[in-house]
């Protein structure tokens, strides 16, 4: 008796094993289908052309600016090309506020307003080929590097400034804006130090707009150019080059270093008055007031053109931010120091 009940324990502790296998392998298998089933579409065909080329169609950020958007961007081109496919940039179908008016939502790809596509083939032509694939983050896992962490190696940077040489065209009259730009404000044989600043990252904060969280700290201008006339001196700079956001800033860093800073004159914000951001009624009407003339293509063509006159100092020292990052991997590691401003990110 005592042999037969412990068999039947045994067996009991047997069967709900097998019963706890079966009901997992069940459940593996549902959850295998579902992925399946609700796995997003990524191969397409939309008509007869191009059949000899595979299109990898690769959607902006609509919370992102030009460079933030790039910096997502590079990896996947960057994959798509190593198979042999070519990449294609869709800011059309995915509106992207801070790179195109609201009035042409939908309508044109704000994408070719400033850079050619990699493969010389417009979007529309692209949804009549007979190969496209869609990329998405939940079908492609995709490693994208850090690039806040700098300076990277030089086997890194080397091979993201060919990248971008070789993929990142500029359309011709944004390009020839940067050349005239570039002879207007670099004269002479002289060693600049470009210094870039986010002014508007911690008139943000001082407002509690809540998006600013992760964003890095920007310390307030006075304090700024106390860090950049110690880099002057410990690297052997006289002049600098300003890449700034805020009118105020701007023009403090003037009135500091007089004819040693260098800008190129485009239009700024106003996120400041004496120091404290503008926040009063119609506070967005009085921060717009040199840029609201503007249309967002055009404001975006001037800040392409000052994040390309950054590129080209012969050192960098900046808060962080797209286009800094950008300019890092523009200038391909001819920079002789680079030092990021790190007093880690806003939490409201």
């Amino acid at each position: 008796m005592k042999r037969l009940k412990e068999w039947l324990k045994r067996s009991k502790f047997i069967v709900k094993v097998y019963e706890f296998i079966i009901l997992n392998v069940q459940a593996a298998k549902r959850n295998f289908v579902m992925v399946f089933i609700n796995r997003p579409k990524t191969k397409c065909s939309y008509g007869e052309k191009n059949k000899d080329k595979t299109f990898f169609v690769i959607p902006a950020s609509n919370t992102s600016g030009i460079y933030s958007n790039i910096s997502l961007i590079l990896p996947v081109m960057q994959y798509a090309t190593k198979r042999g496919y070519i990449p294609i940039l869709d800011f059309k179908n995915v509106y992207c506020a801070m790179m195109q008016a609201p009035d042409k939502k939908g309508l044109e790809n704000a994408w070719e307003y400033y850079y050619e596509q990699p493969g010389h083939v417009s979007l529309d032509e692209v949804f009549q080929s007979k190969r496209v694939i869609h990329y998405s983050q939940e079908a492609y896992d995709i490693k994208r590097p850090d690039w806040s962490h700098l300076p990277m190696s030089d086997q890194e940077v080397l091979f993201w400034h060919k990248y971008i040489t070789d993929n990142l065209r500029l359309q011709r009259p944004i390009a020839q804006r940067i050349e005239r730009a570039a002879t207007e404000v670099f004269t002479g044989e002289r060693k600049i130090l470009g210094v870039g600043v986010r002014a508007g990252f911690r008139a943000m904060y001082l407002l509690k707009y809540p998006p600013i969280n992760g964003h890095p700290v920007v310390p307030n201008c006075e304090d700024i150019i106390k860090i950049v006339e110690s880099k002057m001196k410990e690297w052997g700079y006289e002049y600098i080059f300003l890449h700034v956001d805020d009118r105020e800033y701007q023009q403090k860093f003037i009135n500091y270093f007089g004819d040693k800073c260098l800008f190129w004159e485009r239009h700024l914000y106003h996120w400041f008055v004496n120091d404290v951001p503008i926040a009063e009624e119609g506070f967005m009407q009085k921060i717009h007031c040199e840029t609201r003339c503007l249309s967002v293509s055009e404001r975006v063509e001037e800040y392409i053109v000052d994040v390309y006159l950054l590129s080209k100092c012969d050192s960098l020292f900046c808060s962080a931010g797209g286009g800094v990052y950008f300019s890092y991997l523009l200038n391909g590691g001819k920079y002789e120091h680079v030092e990021i401003y790190d007093e880690g990110n806003y939490h409201l």
